[in-house]
């Protein structure tokens, strides 16, 4: 069925509220949401005030790229692959991409990943919410229709369309014109060559673009306290001159105030001069900004005391217990990005071996993420495997795995210890004895 591109160049207009946010939440994940802070600034404060608090505007405190870096953390060390019985070798450059995925998925609500081939090795492309639109299946929303991704330049400018259907593959110009109208446009891979991942399993509702918005909010509006309290700081540094009197003018009281060489006669019985002291409470003030980034990392599992920069080591069950709110974090996420991934290796399945690349082994996927959060005592575990040895509850190569070693560690100690044995003398013991000794 040939592509309809009105109906697609309509949708991608209905689309650009969803992909504003989503690119207004990627500036401000990459560090870079001055503009949105300006905008929230003079929408709170007077033009002639806002312009001073701009002056000292402060960005530092980001609570969505907090949150984001410390729940979507499941690719952050290497993962162990199984496809059936096959082992994949690591593999450093898709764990890293799909990080990536990973984290974009958790504050836009939805990525674009791509498996293919690069000559060598597998590559993933991953596309922002911001860039793409995507059309899902009406029975199957894990799978999609049709897929429409921005071309862009590095300005980030569009330049240009490209849209993958089940059976065509265009090349548009920015204004929606086919690029090279002669060419094949038949998909040569029969399916769509991109998996979307969703920030929740998509079942009520396909987009998600809305999870991450009160994270969004949250950081503009501690940005814009933070930038009133370093303006407050700043005015802790001088006094201001007050004074009342009568009949005096209004001009030479004005030059008194900016040039303290002037003379001015105070007249009336209520006239006075005083200095006033343009002191805030700015500890209090820190404090309750801090309480409230505490209740909001607090919301999503993380400890509250990282906002201050106060804690302190702890292990064992306490420290268990502070953690259990982010395991349920990376638990979920461990939940759908398995789900993900297996949608992405069976596209790999059959667009890489087109590309010239190796199959992909058949069979069901197996995927085993890294334990995340602070490491065991190595002591503990060493004590524990060597109980459960000495009580036969595990064997050797059980207890070595319990203490962190690896496969080929494992196979040396035990070659090691066979040796050992090999190398020590056997002592025979006499069957006969002569009776009566």
């Amino acid at each position: 069925m040939p592509l309809d591109l009105d109906y697609i160049r309509k949708e991608w207009g209905y689309s650009r509220k969803r992909r504003t946010k989503c690119l207004a939440r990627r500036e401000v994940y990459q560090h870079d949401w001055y503009e949105q802070l300006r905008d929230e600034v003079l929408k709170q404060f007077l033009p002639q005030n806002a312009d001073k608090l701009l002056s000292r505007a402060d960005t530092s405190m980001n609570i969505l790229r907090w949150a984001t870096d410390t729940i979507a953390a499941i690719y952050s060390r290497p993962v162990h692959r199984m496809i059936g019985d096959t082992l994949l070798a690591p593999m450093a450059e898709v764990d890293l991409a799909l990080d990536l995925a990973c984290k974009l998925t958790f504050y836009q609500g939805e990525a674009l990943v791509r498996p293919f081939w690069a000559g060598d090795r597998l590559l993933l492309d991953v596309v922002p919410a911001d860039r793409f639109l995507a059309v899902p299946d009406q029975l199957d929303r894990l799978k999609l229709k049709a897929v429409v991704i921005s071309d862009t330049n590095s300005r980030g400018d569009v330049i240009g369309f490209t849209v993958w259907t089940r059976d065509e593959h265009y090349e548009l110009n920015r204004d929606w014109t086919i690029r090279t109208p002669n060419e094949e446009r038949a998909n040569p891979y029969g399916v769509i060559p991109y998996i979307c991942s969703h920030a929740q399993y998509p079942s009520a509702t396909f987009w998600h673009w809305h999870e991450a918005e009160g994270l969004h909010q949250a950081t503009l509006q501690l940005g814009v306290a933070m930038t009133d309290w370093h303006h407050l700081r700043h005015l802790q540094s001088f006094k201001q001159l007050a004074i009342r009197t009568e009949g005096a003018d209004r001009s030479k009281t004005a030059k008194l105030a900016s040039d303290p060489s002037s003379t001015l006669l105070l007249s009336g019985p209520t006239a006075s001069a005083q200095v006033l002291d343009m002191q805030a409470n700015l500890t209090a003030y820190l404090d309750a900004l801090l309480t409230k980034v505490e209740s909001i990392l607090q919301l999503y599992g993380i400890k509250p005391e990282v906002a201050r920069g106060t804690e302190q080591a702890q292990s064992g069950y306490a420290l268990k217990l502070k953690l259990y709110g982010l395991q349920e974090q990376w638990e979920q996420q461990r939940q759908l990005w398995r789900l993900w991934e297996r949608e992405m290796w069976r596209v790999a399945a059959v667009t890489v071996p087109l590309e010239g690349g190796p199959a992909i082994p058949d069979g069901s996927l197996q995927i085993t993420y890294p334990e995340l959060g602070p490491g065991r005592d190595p002591a503990e575990l060493s004590n524990l495997a060597t109980q459960q040895y000495s009580a036969g509850i595990v064997s050797r190569s059980e207890a070595l795995r319990m203490t962190d070693r690896s496969e080929q560690q494992i196979e040396q100690i035990e070659l090691e210890i066979l040796e050992e044995s090999a190398a020590q003398p056997s002592f025979e013991i006499p069957l006969d004895f002569e009776e009566g000794v």
